[in-house]
């Protein structure tokens, strides 16, 4: 599986789906929250179905999606 990448570092390509994560305060405590998103580099982070924006600021870390398991794979064929 791919290594975590920074948003400081890279940003994934237009229109991919890729895993990350959001970090945000809530008082003393810290929330860590993995999700699904779409980057669009005009309009920034979007939930995985695009239906609504995810605050940029918040999300800290992103990877690539893996493959899917061998035998999925094969049925689509």
């Amino acid at each position: 599986m791919s290594e975590w990448i920074s948003v400081k570092d890279r940003l994934p390509e237009d229109y991919s789906k890729v895993l990350i994560i959001l970090i945000y305060r809530e008082g003393e405590k810290i929330a860590y929250v993995y999700g699904l998103a779409q980057y669009h580099s005009h309009n920034g982070w979007y939930n995985g179905n695009s239906s609504g924006a995810v605050l940029d600021n918040l999300v800290k870390y992103w990877m690539p999606l893996p493959s899917p398991p061998e035998d999925i794979q094969h049925e689509n064929k």
